[in-house]
């Protein structure tokens, strides 16, 4: 039993590091955002295409980072899950069953609002850059 518990301990460690991962992947590309923004608004004469152009592959990247500690994440979660079952008390699992009985109305984790940011780079990227590709948004003079 000593060895499950070492391994409930290690997979709760992996876990907590899986999630600081995410977030620091989060907080460059939010960081990377802003300063695009910055740059847009604050140097004379830029053309957005500048911004546009290296967004949309690292907005990409950015989800699709996302999507994969998620599904790290839920890997993770049910291999606890199998361990807590043969332990006298459930605690995560009893847990997340609690916010799940109090809290009817959510149908989405974080992580699904944390994708839509990127998912909106994205998509302004691609509309930005066919508009220019199409000649519907003018270039600056």
């Amino acid at each position: 039993m000593s060895h499950r518990i070492e391994l409930y301990k290690v997979m709760i460690s992996t876990i907590t590091t899986n999630e600081q991962r995410r977030q620091q992947v989060t907080t460059v590309n939010t960081s990377l955002v802003v300063a695009a923004m910055a740059a847009l608004g604050g140097i004379k004469g830029l053309d957005p295409i500048f911004v546009a152009m290296p967004a949309l592959p690292l907005a990409l990247l950015w989800l699709l980072s996302i999507r994969y500690y998620r599904v790290i994440a839920a890997a993770k979660w049910s291999v606890v899950a199998a361990l807590e079952k043969e332990f006298e008390a459930q605690p995560f699992s009893d847990e997340w069953k609690a916010v799940k009985d109090r809290v009817k109305w959510l149908r989405f984790e974080l992580t699904h609002l944390e994708m839509a940011v990127p998912a909106v780079i994205i998509a302004a990227s691609i509309v930005y850059l066919l508009g220019r590709l199409f000649d519907i948004i003018p270039t600056l003079a």
